[in-house]
């Protein structure tokens, strides 16, 4: 089989089997590991998972989102909360967080989905 990546990826999602399938393809460059953004004890546990298995991390790519689409009037206080709880706080939780497991001149890319990407940081 061909090799799937060049490097080595950490990827995290509330749903398992979103990444099952690239992780059995993959099993010494694809680390696994399903949880919530939203939930710092899943983002400790994703962060101590990939230093273990990887030793650092170069780029962090926090792309988390959900998106509740409905008209201002018809929204409510729990769905702005929880689009802006994953969309914008966990995103800066999983970026905060992996701060101490990043290695010199690294990225941190942001807005993957929404604007095309900016990066945060590093050189």
């Amino acid at each position: 089989m061909a090799k799937l990546l060049d490097g080595k990826v950490a990827v995290f999602a509330r749903n398992a089997k979103a990444f099952q399938d690239l992780a059995v393809r993959a099993p010494e460059q694809v680390l696994a590991v399903p949880g919530d953004v939203t939930v710092r004890a899943d983002l400790e546990r994703l962060v101590t998972a990939t230093v273990k298995r990887f030793g650092g991390v170069d780029v962090v790519v926090p792309n988390a989102s959900v998106a509740k689409v409905v008209s201002f009037a018809d929204s409510d206080e729990q769905a702005i909360h929880e689009q802006f709880s994953v969309n914008f706080v966990g995103a800066l939780q999983t970026a905060r967080l992996f701060l101490g497991a990043l290695h010199e001149n690294v990225q941190i890319v942001r807005d993957v989905g929404t604007r095309g990407g900016r990066r945060l940081g590093g050189a």
